[in-house]
């Protein structure tokens, strides 16, 4: 959802800087830059949650890193 919102006011923010609307080309930026925001948390929190942090904290690199794999012991 955060993706859908983001890309939405990127687009919204671009049509009205093209139009010179610059308060409203303002406003979208800052709702992008909220749900850009909201979207790194929300990944950072589902890297925590199966454990592909490292131990000094979560990157975006984290997010493609494979999960060490648990024994069956």
């Amino acid at each position: 959802m955060c993706l859908i919102l983001t890309i939405l006011f990127l687009v919204l923010s671009i049509n009205s800087a093209m139009n010179e609307e610059w308060p409203f080309t303002l406003l979208y930026s800052a709702l992008s830059l909220f749900f850009i925001w909201l979207l790194v948390n929300n990944i950072k929190a589902v890297l925590k949650y199966k454990g592909r942090c490292s131990p000094d904290g979560c990157s975006l690199f984290d997010l493609f890193k494979r999960a060490d794999k648990q024994s069956d012991d």
